[in-house]
């Protein structure tokens, strides 16, 4: 029992028939251990702390979205918004350039996939829609400082201790 039996099952079956974004929602309000907001490059993307609907929606969008496939152009007209409308309303929501607040969204949802699961790297940067799991190393370790592997080793659920 506990945050190594019966967690991971549950958390599997909220998954299958709810969807993996309700999934990541309830883990969040769950009150389990979480790494420190500090470390965490992903706090401005979190959809619980973006207090802007736009912002949210992008995130979303983000999720859906293959890594390979992320263009301003595409999200702008997904929104109905000009990518330079689009652009300046990112930067002036999270002081972020566009294409950087992109990034972190998708990089936050293979974090969630890291700590979450035991998927391997290259099941999750396909599952992602990176090009290779290459790309997807240096992205992760250019935001996070630490490869795919060491963030899971430091944050995964599965190390964590209960008291």
């Amino acid at each position: 029992a506990g945050l190594n039996g019966y967690l991971p099952i549950a958390l599997n079956l909220i998954e299958t028939h709810c969807g993996s974004a309700t999934a990541r929602e309830l883990t969040k309000l769950m009150l389990l251990p979480r790494p420190e907001v500090e470390q965490m490059p992903f706090h401005s993307v979190d959809p619980l702390v973006l207090n802007d609907d736009l912002m949210r929606r992008i995130v979303r969008w983000v999720e859906d979205t293959p890594a390979a496939d992320l263009h301003l152009a595409q999200l702008a007209t997904a929104l109905h918004m000009s990518e330079r409308t689009l652009a300046r309303r990112i930067k002036l929501a999270t002081n972020k350039s566009s294409k950087y607040f992109i990034r972190l969204a998708k990089l936050n949802q293979a974090s969630e996939l890291l700590i979450l699961t035991s998927s391997k790297v290259n099941d999750i940067a396909n599952r992602l829609g990176y090009q290779d799991e290459s790309t997807f190393r240096r992205a992760f370790k250019g935001v996070t400082g630490h490869t795919p592997g060491a963030y899971r080793e430091l944050y995964s659920r599965s190390q964590l201790q209960t008291p």
